[in-house]
């Protein structure tokens, strides 16, 4: 799997790859999250979120995409469609950002930190 840190307009978003032990706790994190009907991602400028992509895609694949950001979580399957989950604390936000600390910038990081750290409204 892929992550990316959402954050530029116009540049290469920062990414990493989760090793094979970081993808299977993330579809660990992502199963226990309660469901919910629909929400959005954030859409602003500076850091959105962390978005992961499944290198390989098939039938077994609980996803294709994941966007993390501002506590909920859109789910894209393979053809598509989309589901919700909430991300209360946004605790699975933060342990997306930790598993970047020895691939990415730890300026860029910090940014992304401060902005978990804000109450969103």
């Amino acid at each position: 799997m892929r992550a990316e840190l959402d954050m530029y307009s116009g540049q290469p978003n920062p990414t990493w790859r989760l090793s094979p032990i970081e993808a299977a706790e993330l579809v660990h994190r992502l199963d226990t999250l309660p469901r919910i009907s629909g929400a959005a991602v954030r859409e602003a400028l500076g850091y959105r979120g962390v978005v992961v992509r499944a290198e390989t895609v098939d039938a077994s694949s609980l996803f294709a995409e994941l966007a993390v950001s501002g506590g909920v979580v859109r789910v894209k399957d393979r053809q598509g469609q989309e589901k919700w989950r909430i991300d209360s604390g946004r605790l699975l936000e933060r342990w997306l950002v930790d598993s970047a600390r020895p691939h990415i910038d730890a300026v860029l990081l910090d940014i992304a930190v401060a902005d978990i750290d804000i109450p969103l409204d």
